[in-house]
């Protein structure tokens, strides 16, 4: 049995996600032959066969990568959903809806709601995994300051955590991380170890999200979080030992403005100990209690067995 996986590009976010999956199949999954393609290398290739006549299923890691292949794919497929943006459910819905795949996988129970609404079956649960070996905990600087980082733009909701900083007198690291071209523009890895380095509290305010992917590369690096219930991180916020690092909140930046507060206080009554001890260990919580490539590679190998299994 053979299967493409096909991403957008090698580079950024989904392919940070999803590479280190194909890989554990590969190594973990004998009686399936797993092929990694990019849509980019497909739209660079003279001739490529865009039916996948000689695969036994595709999977689209963006689902709207499908489009690109509709008019000639001439095998079943699964994609994944990662996240809808305020108001294009129903368009999406529709548009799933229309395509029938064999089953869609989402990273938290948030979207498999907002599809269950719209009707539209086959939707399966997987969290994200990624390589945490980068991430090591380093000692706070003295002064505490938080941070966040991504595409600056108005799904992120920057404006907010600067705003609720300032309420707070919180000084703060913004870090554009350059996503726009995910194949060319992604920051290299160690800026972003050095900026997880230099700041003692991460913040998250988007309410568009599957993971997200920094507030666990913080954690790993020994940073406690401030979030929005958006994501994966309601999930995580409720595991023993790790919800003592994740604080939420309601959005607003009079709220974040409490939390960091708050938050302030704790590191500086804590700035009497052993420095190395803290990050020590909410990034032991974080290694015990964040989806490995393993436990997640496991579902996936279960998922594309079961599906393989219903199309013979």
């Amino acid at each position: 049995m053979k299967v493409a996986i096909v991403n957008t590009w090698r580079g950024g976010a989904v392919y940070y996600i999803s590479h280190p999956i194909y890989e554990y199949l590969k190594e973990h999954c004998k009686d399936i032959e797993f092929t990694y393609l990019t849509v980019r290398e497909i739209e660079l290739t003279p001739g490529f066969d865009k039916s996948f006549s000689e695969y036994d299923l595709v999977h689209f890691t963006y689902f709207l990568n499908a489009a690109s292949f509709m008019e000639d794919l001439l095998v079943p497929f699964t994609c994944q959903v990662h996240h809808f943006g305020a108001g294009s459910e129903e368009l999406y819905s529709a548009q799933l809806r229309q395509w029938s795949p064999e089953r869609i996988v989402v990273p938290e129970t948030f979207v498999q709601r907002q599809l269950g609404q719209r009707s539209v079956a086959r939707v399966v649960n997987i969290p994200y995994a990624f390589d945490h070996t980068p991430f090591k905990p380093t000692t706070y600087n003295e002064e505490f300051k938080v941070g966040f980082l991504g595409c600056d733009g108005e799904a992120k909701r920057f404006d907010v955590i600067r705003k609720a900083c300032a309420n707070a007198g919180v000084k703060y690291r913004d870090f554009d991380r350059n996503t726009k071209n995910e194949e060319v523009d992604y920051l290299d890895q160690e800026e972003i170890l050095e900026f997880y380095d230099d700041i003692s509290c991460y913040v998250c305010s988007s309410w568009t999200d599957g993971g997200p992917l920094p507030p666990q590369e913080a954690l790993l690096c020994g940073r406690s979080v401030i979030t929005t219930p958006v994501g994966m991180m309601p999930m995580l916020a409720e595991q023993h030992g790790l919800g003592n690092w994740i604080v939420t909140y309601d959005g607003s930046v009079n709220e974040l403005a409490k939390k960091l507060t708050y938050t302030k206080g704790w590191f500086a009554g804590m700035q009497g100990d052993d420095p190395e001890v803290m990050p020590e260990a909410i990034a032991m919580e974080a290694r015990r209690c964040l989806p490995s490539v393993k436990m997640v590679g496991e579902r996936w190998k279960d998922l594309f067995t079961e599906v393989l299994e219903e199309l013979e």
